[in-house]
């Protein structure tokens, strides 16, 4: 049996020689191209049709398979027809076979195989994957890469309808601070003046994903990424007031005599936040003591040692 090559758009069939039977290379059809107005696109004969009348069929997906419907053969020519636009993102190839009988059912030599390959066209547009979330310390150096983003275009992945180009979108990118790679998606620090305390905590930035490499005439999709500034011991504690006054009253020991706050931009609890405090000068007599109150995070002072009133 032969399938017979026919030009369709372009596409030149071609056969090569197997023992008894004519195999035609994969056809190759162009997604979202409309073959339905033609009257074949390939052409099944078998050897036999001298000897006897043969009633031609075909098998597979697209046709009694399975996106049903898609191909038929006329039985009695072996025009193969195509019945619905195709498209290489739902299916890149259909493997079908051809099959020759004589009127009784017999066959009438071993099936064919016709493969038809969906060639790609851009037709689809990037996707940045959702809710990505990257972090970076502060103050980091430049050139510190944050993070990757990732981005899917279900185009063919082996042309340039999927070669995907990134950039962000500079009205989101507050003071410059950051640039992607154009083809891997890392994001980079690119100044040295991250500061959790002074700009942002949190970086939200438009990421621009671009197929055919960027190039004109490309689709583009966007996303939105998060970054996130993770803290640093940077910040001095301060005393919440200047002067802190308590009394006490004489010949009393183990009294709380008052209270002191400590105020520390870093980050609310956690060790860079948390603050010792100590005594450093005019305890010299031994008289006070300073703890930690691990609820309210003040220091407490005390007095450890009976202290006279002299007068």
């Amino acid at each position: 049996m032969k399938l017979v090559p026919m030009n369709v758009e372009g596409h030149n069939g071609s056969l090569r020689r197997q023992k008894r039977e004519w195999i035609l290379a994969p056809r190759n059809l162009d997604e979202g191209h409309d073959y339905t107005t033609y009257d074949f696109i390939a052409k099944i004969r078998s050897d036999k049709e001298t000897q006897d009348k043969i009633i031609y069929s075909l098998t597979g997906p697209g046709v009694d398979q399975d996106p049903k419907g898609r191909f038929a053969v006329d039985r009695d020519t072996g025009k193969v027809k195509v019945y619905s636009i195709l498209d290489r993102e739902e299916i890149a190839a259909y493997h079908l076979h051809g099959v020759a009988k004589f009127p009784d059912g017999t066959r009438a030599e071993k099936d064919i195989e016709l493969v038809i390959r969906v060639i790609d066209i851009n037709d689809c547009t990037p996707v940045i994957k959702a809710q990505q979330v990257g972090q970076v310390s502060e103050h980091s150096k430049l050139g510190t890469v944050v993070m990757k983003v990732i981005a899917t275009d279900d185009d063919d992945n082996t042309t340039a309808n999927a070669q995907i180009s990134y950039r962000i979108d500079e009205s989101s990118n507050s003071g410059g601070m950051f640039s992607i790679n154009s083809q891997t998606g890392e994001v980079m620090v690119v100044k040295t003046t991250l500061d959790r305390e002074v700009s942002h905590y949190t970086y939200k930035l438009i990421v621009l994903a671009s197929d055919l490499g960027g190039q004109a005439g490309g689709n583009t999709g966007t996303g939105e990424i998060e970054i996130k500034l993770t803290d640093i011991n940077d910040n001095i504690p301060t005393l919440a007031k200047e002067t802190y006054e308590g009394s006490v009253e004489e010949n009393t020991v183990g009294v709380e005599v008052l209270r002191i706050q400590a105020v520390d931009l870093d980050m609310i609890n956690t060790e860079n936040w948390f603050a010792v405090y100590e005594i450093v000068s005019g305890n010299e007599g031994g008289y006070f003591n300073i703890t930690n109150d691990k609820k309210t995070k003040e220091g407490v002072i005390t007095i450890t040692k009976v202290c006279l009133n002299e007068r």
